[in-house]
């Protein structure tokens, strides 16, 4: 009996050895793991709750432009020639765009920083990550009032936070026509499975497509534009990598001076071997329908070989314009 005891609280000893064994390569492994997911995360985003990782990841994924070695987040608005980006101060003239960095100082000489998603009539769209909490505010839409006064624009101050001002790829105003050949046409962002892959000093816009709905959007127009005075959207582009079989169609979304994105106007997508003229005709919306922003929704995915599309210019015209 007594041997039947020992070889029973062997056995255990046996499997009790046997799992902390196993529990400590489990440990192991999953801390290596961690280690290797928290060393990619600071090699090029920083921390991965910060407010600046958040910044660093935007501008990765959204323009493939790395912003390391930050420091405090408030030195973001000085640094932002190192990263080919321009710092427009709070109550300057350049209006805050869509993908700029809205970058505040605070008395603890950190500061904050946020994306901003969209304009208001009166204020920004943000998104963040560690205001308050760690979590990530990935829908856009916390606002903060802003005031245009003599054609400067003031964003508030925020719970003790005072905004210096924001930087990003824009360096003009935009207007109502972009070349894609200066810096002033760097403010056209990426959306739904797309990414720029040129601009500004390029002679082009080129647009990678990865995915099915692909779109682009522009800056935020300074004035909004009336089309019972300029009647026609015309863009030259042409396309890459794919075959057209005629039927391919894209769209014009547009945001009116409501703030709303309620206008579609379809465009069908030519085949040619070198870059076509569109000419999209405004002319049937009503007659104090004002532009303010334009989002290209493309047309032509090819699921085997993608396809990329590349934009020559733009421009919201009085007159439509030929080949």
């Amino acid at each position: 009996m007594k041997k039947n005891q020992k070889k029973i609280i062997k056995l255990i000893l046996a499997v009790a050895l046997i799992g902390i064994v196993a529990a400590s390569l489990v440990f192991v492994i999953a801390r290596k793991s961690q280690e290797v997911q928290t060393s990619l995360v600071r090699k090029y985003w920083g921390g991965s709750t910060q407010c600046v990782a958040y910044i660093q990841r935007y501008y990765k994924d959204v323009y493939n432009i790395e912003i390391n070695n930050v420091g405090r987040a408030q030195d973001l608005y000085l640094k932002a020639p190192e990263y080919g980006l321009y710092a427009h101060r709070n109550g300057g003239i350049i209006a805050p765009q869509p993908g700029h960095i809205l970058v505040f100082e605070h008395r603890n000489r950190i500061g904050h920083v946020a994306i901003i998603t969209g304009r208001l009539k009166n204020g920004v769209l943000i998104a963040e990550q560690n205001w308050g909490t760690a979590r990530i505010t990935t829908n856009g839409n916390r606002s903060l009032p802003m005031d245009m006064r003599n054609g400067q624009y003031f964003i508030h101050d925020r719970d003790g936070y005072k905004v210096l001002g924001w930087t990003g790829l824009t360096l003009e105003n935009p207007t109502r026509n972009f070349d894609f050949t200066s810096k002033n046409s760097e403010g056209w962002t990426a959306e739904n499975n797309t990414s720029i892959v040129m601009s500004g000093n390029d002679s082009s816009l080129a647009v990678e497509i990865t995915g099915n709905n692909p779109s682009i959007i522009s800056p935020v127009f300074i004035e909004p534009i009336n089309v019972q005075n300029y009647p026609w959207l015309v863009f030259k582009a042409r396309s890459y990598d794919f075959t057209l079989e005629g039927t391919e169609q894209g769209a014009i979304h547009l945001r009116d001076e409501n703030d709303q994105w309620g206008t579609v106007i379809p465009f069908k997508a030519q085949k040619a071997e070198t870059a076509v003229i569109y000419s999209i005709d405004l002319s049937d919306l009503r007659k104090n329908f004002s532009i303010t922003q334009i989002r290209i929704e493309l047309p032509g995915y090819n699921r085997e070989s993608g396809n990329m599309w590349e934009f020559d210019w733009l421009e919201i015209s009085k007159v439509k314009i030929e080949d």
